[in-house]
């Protein structure tokens, strides 16, 4: 075999294996995103009850918590911040990134994603994109979930490197929007008994187990800091 034919030989099967990598990326998406807002948590400072929160001022700042989410483990985390932020005085929405809906009326923006296999879920980078324009108007802050501060992980040098590999190129592409505070970088959530046959392969393949890192006492902690953020405007 000529040099040239191995050349494109090798470029061919290269080829082969991008497409299988992107299909399969693809289809795990597909299969385990969630079809129905029924499955995801929504709500309001008024569905927290009695003694919630305090009297909001007819001058409080409306804040949108969103959040996408594949197994509920984002929401959990967003209805922490959502009561976080009711606490601190703010009107409070908690909606599911697809029935966010215009964002134009809020005067600031949490967005949430879980890190899956590398990325944001699309339904969260969709917002950034057909909404940038109007982000870039708003105090937005970011909160993201990764196995990569799992448990023991949680340390100063992996949140680091979190933020590194997957915020900075979110920041990148949309510079126009200038997140508010720290993005915060919170452990989340692997049940087996929840995933695809797929995705439960995928993760013996890559060594992940079974763990619950949510640490809800952070997450008040860094929405906290977010609401003084919102706060001085």
């Amino acid at each position: 075999m000529s040099g040239k034919k191995r050349i494109w030989r090798y470029l061919g099967l290269l080829v082969l294996l991008l497409v299988v990598i992107i299909s399969a990326y693809l289809l795990l998406v597909k299969q385990s995103l969630p079809h129905t807002s029924g499955t995801m948590t929504e709500g309001s400072c008024q569905n927290l009850g009695d003694g919630a929160g305090p009297d909001h001022a007819p001058d409080a700042q409306r804040i949108l918590v969103t959040y996408a989410s594949k197994y509920s483990s984002t929401a959990t985390v967003a209805e922490v911040v959502m009561a976080t932020l009711c606490n601190s005085g703010f009107m409070v929405d908690l909606r599911w990134v697809e029935n966010a809906g215009d964002v134009s009326n809020y005067d600031g923006i949490v967005l949430g994603s879980p890190i899956y296999w590398g990325f944001w879920l699309p339904p969260a980078m969709a917002l950034l994109e057909q909404q940038g324009q109007i982000l870039a108007n708003k105090k937005v802050a970011y909160f993201i979930l990764a196995n990569v501060v799992a448990k023991d992980k949680d340390t100063p040098e992996n949140r680091k490197k979190a933020i590194d590999i997957f915020v900075s190129p979110v920041l990148e592409d949309f510079p126009e929007i200038r997140p508010i505070g720290t993005v915060g970088v919170f452990g989340g959530r692997i049940d087996r008994a929840k995933l695809t046959g797929f995705e439960s392969l995928m993760m013996d393949l890559f060594g992940f187990a079974d763990n619950d890192s949510r640490n809800f006492a952070k997450v008040k902690a860094w929405s906290e800091e977010i609401a003084l953020a919102l706060a001085r405007g």
